[in-house]
């Protein structure tokens, strides 16, 4: 399980960032887009998690490349989302700039799926 400990709005988006502690003491930003969790990101194990609706629309696709633009602190675009999806289907994990980059099914510490 997990506990939200902060919630703010992503710039002027339909978007928020909600900074989450889990059940082991793990604190990572989650991206929330309208009312869908799609990305988050752990600093400190260095894990990217693009979940099933990442890439849901134009604005979402957007608001995810910026978020992990400020986040991870290196460029990042549809085309390098695309080329992640591509990499972690042939090797079971996308890695860029020292950051492990998956794509789950189910949200972390929630047991459902899209």
């Amino acid at each position: 399980m997990y506990k939200l400990i902060g919630s703010e709005k992503f710039h002027n988006m339909n978007a928020t960032v909600e900074t989450v502690r889990f059940d082991d003491g793990r604190v990572v930003m989650r991206l929330v887009s309208y009312s869908s969790v799609v990305c988050d990101v752990d600093l400190c194990s260095k894990r990217v998690y693009l979940y099933p609706r990442h890439r849901y629309s134009v604005t979402t696709t957007r608001q995810v490349t910026r978020f992990l633009r400020e986040r991870l602190g290196f460029s990042v675009c549809g085309a390098s989302l695309d080329n992640w999806k591509r990499q972690e289907k042939q090797n079971g994990c996308a890695f860029e700039n020292g950051f492990c980059i998956n794509f789950p099914v189910n949200v972390l510490g929630i047991a459902r799926g899209w």
